[in-house]
């Protein structure tokens, strides 16, 4: 059931974030789902303490991001576009983990968590280089060919 209410969740968020973001409106709504996803996937038991941990991680992450993307658009943007000048500083923290999030969740397969859980790996060492590929995201500012 923990994964039939996360999708009821994200097309109920989905719709109402949508709705609140026509006419150019900025929202929170889809910073709250993905951190309200993160804190569901933070208490997601499994079958080991590595597998476990990785979820933790991957809901702290999910929750950071959307705490990040929440911030930037209440305080840092106050609702407006963002500036066509750059990107400010914290508009890259979001980013960072949603990155950290990606990595952690495409190396949490079953498979993976059997193997490390045996390998006399501890979970720290396996975040550390999870934080490390986090860091090589890159954004890339999007170039248009026709005139603003």
């Amino acid at each position: 059931m923990n994964h039939v209410s996360l999708g009821v969740l994200w097309w109920a968020g989905g719709i109402l974030g949508v709705i609140l973001s026509r006419n150019g409106q900025r929202s929170v709504v889809p910073a709250v789902i993905i951190a309200m996803t993160g804190f569901a996937m933070a208490g997601h038991a499994q079958s080991n303490e590595f597998s476990t941990s990785v979820h933790k991680l991957f809901g702290a992450a999910l929750g950071c991001a959307g705490l990040a993307r929440a911030i930037e658009v209440c305080f840092v943007l106050h609702d407006q576009p963002a500036p066509s000048t750059g990107v400010r500083a914290w508009q890259h923290v979001g980013p960072y983990f949603l990155a950290l999030g990606g990595l952690t969740f495409m190396n949490g397969t079953e498979e993976e968590m059997a193997w490390l859980d045996g390998s006399q790996m501890d979970f720290t060492t396996f975040a550390n280089g999870l934080f490390s590929g986090a860091c090589f995201q890159k954004r890339h500012r999007a170039r248009h060919s026709w005139p603003r």
